[in-house]
């Protein structure tokens, strides 16, 4: 909207303002109505500028996963406007661990052998992958310590390990450690109390 547009329309009123004000010297009154009519236009032609973002920092440059970085506004005009500026930010990855309980149970399943089952929930990111394993519980055999053979499987963030004990080590109680690793490598372990049993305690 140019000058002219703006101020035309207050010329126009001004020459309609009674003739009284201009030959009893008011003509300075009707300068003032003129000039306040032209800057109310003028302000209602303004429009909001964007914002613009001269500089940016992230703080702590780095950070865990699953934090959240706040900013604040920096625009005291009202009215939509953006800019955009990059910010380098590294984020750690957590590693996982065990949630508790872990559930426990003891079966025997032949005259040979006792089949103990270890179930439990992974905490950390559903989505990275893990894996866990099971350490140590080793079971007698003759005069020697073996470990017992095990497998885990782990569907989501659950996991579910079996260990095989002999009939000779029933009535026993082991430690066993269990480890989960994330698809990162991050790592960590928990030791849990296993007692080899014909069955678990109702």
């Amino acid at each position: 909207m140019s000058f002219t547009t703006t101020i035309q329309p207050a010329l126009d009123r001004a020459r309609r303002l009674p003739a009284s004000l201009v030959r009893r010297g008011r003509w300075s009154v009707a300068l003032g109505a003129l000039l306040l009519t032209a800057s109310t236009s003028t302000a209602l032609a303004a429009t909001n500028t964007p914002p613009t973002i001269l500089s940016a920092s992230v703080s702590p440059q780095v950070r865990d996963a699953g934090q959240t970085l706040r900013g604040a506004p920096n625009d005291n005009t009202e009215g939509a406007g953006q800019d955009v500026m990059f910010v380098l930010t590294t984020v750690k990855n957590l590693a996982p661990t065990f949630d508790t309980p872990i559930e426990v149970a003891s079966q025997r399943v032949s005259a040979t052998q006792v089949l103990v089952k270890l179930d439990g929930t992974i905490v950390d990111d559903a989505a990275d992958t893990h894996q866990v394993t099971v350490v140590g519980g080793s079971q007698a055999s003759g005069s020697k310590q073996m470990t017992p053979a095990s497998s885990c499987t782990v569907q989501g963030l659950r996991f579910h390990c079996l260990l095989t004990y002999g009939a000779q080590d029933i009535g026993t109680t082991k430690q066993v450690q269990l480890r989960v690793k994330d698809d990162e490598g991050a790592q960590a372990a928990t030791t849990v109390t296993v007692r080899v049993q014909e069955a678990s305690d109702s």
